[in-house]
């Protein structure tokens, strides 16, 4: 790249191992090309006044027919879903309009908002509604009213804390000179209901709505255990199960054909990593037995579950491989904890949030570093 100041020009020669750069003061805006200088600067005029560079990824080299069909670094894509045959986008925009929810941001920092747009002939279009399968906006909108608390430990999603048009929370109350911690039910049009004191986290309620599974923390100062307790939703009554230990341990997911919800035991306290003991909760009765296999895609869900695959019991899934610079994108069985990869993408990591797969289309929709990718779902070897 080049640029200049005053009487002096830059010439940048970028790679991965280092770069060299020159200075010249033998170039200007009139020259004729007449040294090979002049004719480098000549070159980087015309591409600046282009209509503008084509961003492109190395990754097209490996995957035929990826596409970039969105790069607005100003305005980043944020996620993508597909409803009713048409694709929409989630894109960070300037807050111009009073009636919007700007997003929690810094004081310095322009105010701005999440907009869903339609994608049109493979460009961003018109304002729409949010797709009912990918409720982000919802999600953020909960996050804080009336329940406090630290947001990773406390707070889980619409789709994973309902029972009816009930939310369960756990935190403390807001608006109030009290921090006392519990378990809260909230209802429409009523003030929440503390269902038990204490302090809790990774509240999970199951999809029946009749139990709710947490973890209630001990006290160091008593050398208690962080442990797994089940709420029978109905009865507000809590059972301790003998699911206990000093680190952490979490609900991750319900896996509903088993009726069973499982835990973990991770090796860190970072609980996305995979590893560490799994285990499969029977939330009526507290038995837990052992488990083995893949749970990674089950561990990514957060504002929304894994997108099903039409006409199956499986999901599509993409798992990231941070050794090895590369993500896998594949069909999940949650019954077996099974993962089949059908693509592998080298030098780009995402997880199964960030995409959608369009079967109709047999096309895979990926956000990445705020752009939005478009890609042949297809069967690869592995690169």
């Amino acid at each position: 790249m080049g640029h200049y100041n005053l009487l002096d020009t830059v010439f940048e020669h970028v790679k991965s191992s280092g770069g060299r750069r020159i200075f010249t003061n033998t170039v200007t805006g009139q020259g004729k090309g007449k040294t090979a200088h002049q004719r480098l600067y000549n070159l980087f005029s015309a591409l600046a006044k282009s209509d503008g560079f084509k961003l492109r990824y190395k990754l097209e080299d490996h995957i035929k027919g990826l596409e970039v069909l969105y790069a607005d670094d100003e305005n980043p894509a944020q996620n993508v879903c597909v409803q009713d045959h048409q694709a929409r986008v989630l894109v960070k925009e300037d807050f111009i309009d009073g009636q919007e929810k700007p997003l929690r941001t810094r004081k310095w920092a322009r105010p701005q908002a999440w907009r869903w747009r339609t994608l049109q002939n493979g460009k961003i279009g018109e304002i729409t509604q949010e797709p009912a399968a990918c409720p982000i906006t919802k999600f953020e909108e909960q996050y804080d009213k009336e329940i406090g608390g630290n947001r990773d430990e406390t707070f889980r999603t619409p789709w994973q804390s309902q029972k009816g048009n009930e939310v369960i929370r756990v935190g403390y109350l807001n608006d109030t000179q009290s921090n006392n911690p519990g378990v809260w039910r909230l209802k429409p049009g009523s003030q929440p209901e503390r269902i038990a004191e204490g302090d809790y986290g990774w509240p999970l309620v199951t999809r029946d709505g009749k139990w709710l599974i947490v973890t209630q923390y001990g006290k160091s100062a008593e050398k208690t255990l962080n442990t797994i307790v089940r709420f029978d939703l109905r009865t507000d009554q809590s059972f301790k199960t003998e699911f206990s230990s000093e680190d952490y341990v979490q609900a991750v997911a319900e896996i509903a054909p088993l009726g069973k919800v499982l835990i973990v035991r991770p090796d860190h306290s970072y609980l996305s990593l995979p590893e560490g003991d799994f285990y499969l909760l029977d939330p009526a009765t507290g038995a837990t037995e052992p488990v083995k296999g893949e749970f990674r895609p089950l561990q990514q869900q957060t504002y929304r579950q894994l997108q099903s695959v039409v006409g199956s019991t499986e999901y599509w899934a993409a798992i990231p491989d941070e050794e090895r610079n590369r993500t896998q994108i594949g069909r999940y069985d949650a019954r077996r904890f099974a993962f089949k990869p059908l693509m592998e993408l080298p030098e780009i990591k995402f997880d199964s949030m960030r995409m959608w797969v369009d079967e109709a289309t047999n096309q895979v929709y990926v956000t990445y570093n705020g752009h939005l990718l478009r890609m042949p779902l297809t069967r690869r070897r592995a690169l």
